[in-house]
């Protein structure tokens, strides 16, 4: 019942760039591997990058002046992994988490793209203790719907 809810509500809002092919797949019970959104200053050549990677995988845009519950993301039942880039707060990156979570996301992982991974993301820091010195691959879990 709290699906038709959302999915009536969800209904009434624009697809994202890239988001057809997706809630058609979807409409047929041919969901993919994985759902890519790339969001940030270099979502348009993140797009491209995982698209040339990922055949069998859908890859979504956030357009950087949108608000993300704007959009009605077909994500129902789906693996998401949020690429950003520079660009979008936490705040931001936190609100589209949310958005794909209300549509049913499965899971939803935030990969900042910008992280090296060979750095330490927590340090020891004399009179503070540890502390995070830059961002994490963190991931969401959807509610049973």
């Amino acid at each position: 019942m709290i699906h038709k809810r959302i999915a009536a509500t969800s209904a009434k809002l624009k697809l994202p760039p890239y988001g057809a092919t997706l809630a058609l797949r979807l409409k047929f019970n041919n969901a993919p591997f994985l759902v890519v959104v790339c969001y940030g200053g270099n979502a348009w050549r993140d797009h491209e990058k995982w698209t040339a990677r990922l055949s069998d995988n859908e890859i979504l845009l956030m357009p950087g002046k949108e608000h993300p519950s704007n959009f009605n993301w077909p994500v129902h039942e789906c693996c998401v992994v949020v690429d950003y880039s520079e660009g979008p707060s936490v705040f931001q990156v936190g609100t589209l988490v949310k958005a794909l979570l209300r549509d049913g996301a499965a899971s939803v992982t935030v990969w900042p793209s910008f992280v090296a991974p060979s750095e330490p993301r927590l340090r020891y820091q004399p009179g503070l203790g540890v502390v995070q010195t830059q961002e994490m691959v963190r991931t969401f879990m959807g509610g049973a719907q």
